[in-house]
């Protein structure tokens, strides 16, 4: 699965998003949502696509606040 499909897959966990902008999610918003809100299933499918090593560093080093992740 591509990342653009889990975006578009889980959009409603991005509802405040417009929709022309939602694959133009950061990573760190991705890991931050999906982590937050999604399920075991959805974790697995976003470390089979970004990587264990993205995802741990997103979750460890990459977030600031999703309003300045949202366009980087």
């Amino acid at each position: 699965m591509s990342r653009e499909q889990i975006i578009d897959k889980h959009k409603n966990l991005f509802w405040y998003t417009p929709e022309g902008e939602k694959q133009h999610i950061s990573d760190a918003l991705l890991v931050e949502r999906i982590l937050n809100d999604g399920t075991l299933d959805d974790y697995r499918e976003l470390v089979a696509t970004l990587g264990g090593k993205r995802v741990a560093e997103v979750f460890f080093f990459g977030y600031r606040s999703p309003e300045a992740e949202l366009l980087s």
